[in-house]
């Protein structure tokens, strides 16, 4: 299935929904975000449909879902993507963006559906960057193992060295200091989910390093 398809069919729910609700909620919402597999480019048939939708209106949560059902049951869904084999799961999130885990991922790889006009004049020659802080305690062989996760390793074998990638390079990251580096915005989650599984305790930035 191509990604325009799906895309499609997101801005189709979008449609659905701004036509369901009323106007003054209408400009309380910030911006509908297409995220996740479909807005990345490596989904599979069976992938959901993500979809952000950014306010701080609490009234807007609760008839989302609503809104969601009414949607599979119009006569776009039932007459046209089901038939032409679309029928993908859409799976809403609601909320503001700032209070979400999912905001590095949503902000690096993403599709806005609805939103208003941003201009790219004051763009500049910078890039978004997660900064984290490792507080790592324990027995030393375990705190070696995660270092060399993170920032890999050279290992003699006989009269040859081989280096080991580490996970910071292999994310196109950088070290800043024995505790301290900083990855892509968008290769941010699974550096997060390898310290999480090896309870790392860590404080994490958003940054933008570059030329202005």
């Amino acid at each position: 299935m191509k990604s325009n398809n799906l895309i499609a069919y997101a801005i189709d729910f979008t449609s659905f929904f701004i036509q369901n609700i009323e106007d003054e909620e209408r400009h309380e919402i910030k911006n509908i975000i297409l995220f996740g597999s479909i807005a990345r480019a490596d989904f599979d048939k069976n992938s959901d449909v993500d979809i952000f939708i950014e306010t701080a209106n609490k009234n807007i949560e609760l008839k989302a879902e609503k809104i969601l059902t009414d949607f599979y049951k119009s006569l776009k869904y039932t007459k046209y993507w089901r038939l032409f084999g679309v029928n993908n799961e859409i799976s809403l999130k609601v909320g503001e963006l700032d209070k979400w885990e999912l905001k590095s991922s949503i902000i690096s790889n993403s599709i806005v559906l609805y939103g208003r006009y941003r201009s790219n004049v004051t763009e500049t020659k910078t890039k978004q960057y997660t900064l984290f802080e490792l507080k790592i305690k324990g027995k030393r062989k375990n705190m070696m193992r995660i270092w060399r996760k993170l920032y890999g390793y050279k290992q003699k074998v006989g009269k040859k060295w081989y280096n080991t990638e580490g996970l910071i390079k292999h994310f196109n990251g950088e070290k800043i200091g024995k505790a301290i580096f900083i990855v892509p915005i968008e290769n941010t989650q699974p550096v997060l989910k390898y310290l999480k599984e090896n309870k790392v305790t860590c404080l994490i930035h958003n940054i933008w390093k570059g030329k202005i």
